[in-house]
């Protein structure tokens, strides 16, 4: 998936109004460089002024040695976290009976389904941090949607996925590209400024989840540069939720896809 800069730009001016990050905090890396999210950790962190912790390639997935790293270095920021990485941190915090974080003010989380039971054990990592529930594929540059949970009282099976971000529209149609009522499932389509085409492969840019399709919603027309498939029923609000992919289980071993 090739994506243009000006979306990478967009998201990042978005990311630094979001997250507030500055030259105080400390950013812990924790997206391999093969996954997009490393984007959003290392030119995030550095282009706001902040200083990049790295570990070791063996420690990175090990929830002992960052929990570690995050005291050792007194990391205010994680900015691509998982939900199996939450909780394997929570675990490795609560194996060694350890006192949470209280350098710790903010944790980004995507990449799978946020649940109450990931939230229900997030004090054990830190102290008073917020907890913000991102979802995006690539072809989104990383993020479409964003909700701020509230670890008090989110108790939901699954996370909202929230309202679009900056410069990003998210749009439930039916089979056939009409906007379903509130409350209705359907498919997701996010229109914004990241993709381009699929590189080396224009039978999918032309004619797959790429593909231009001109649609009508409350009498203003717009393209869904992203069809992505995911079943979720839009909130009169504007906050939306999903039931996963049609036909689609995905299989995360420790994490990884």
């Amino acid at each position: 998936m090739a994506i243009r800069h000006r979306g990478v730009v967009s998201y990042l001016a978005y990311l630094h109004g979001l997250t507030g990050l500055g030259a105080d905090d400390r950013v812990l890396n924790l997206a391999s460089l093969s996954f997009d999210p490393s984007v959003r950790d290392i030119f995030g962190t550095l282009t706001a002024g902040a200083r990049l912790v790295l570990v070791p390639p063996q420690a990175a997935k090990d929830p002992y040695a960052l929990l570690t790293a995050l005291a050792r270095y007194r990391v205010t920021v994680l900015l691509s976290l998982v939900p199996t990485m939450l909780s394997a941190l929570a675990d490795a915090a609560e194996d060694r009976t350890a006192v949470p974080l209280e350098t710790l003010r903010l944790g980004l989380v995507s990449g799978e389904a946020l649940t109450g039971a990931h939230i229900s054990r997030a004090a054990l990592v830190g102290a008073d941090w917020q907890l913000v529930n991102m979802y995006g594929p690539t072809e989104s540059t990383m993020t479409a949607t964003y909700q701020p949970v509230d670890l008090g009282t989110a108790r939901n099976a699954r996370v909202p996925i929230g309202r679009p971000i900056v410069n990003a529209r998210c749009y439930v149609l039916d089979a056939g590209l009409r906007p379903v009522p509130p409350g209705v499932p359907g498919e997701l389509h996010l229109a914004e400024r990241g993709p381009r085409a699929r590189l080396r492969q224009p039978a999918r840019t032309d004619g797959g989840s790429l593909r231009p399709r001109p649609v009508r919603c409350a009498g203003r027309p717009y393209v869904p540069d992203g069809r992505r498939g995911a079943l979720a029923p839009r909130r009169s609000a504007g906050v939306h939720r999903t039931r996963g992919r049609p036909g689609e289980d995905p299989w995360h071993p420790r994490g990884t896809r």
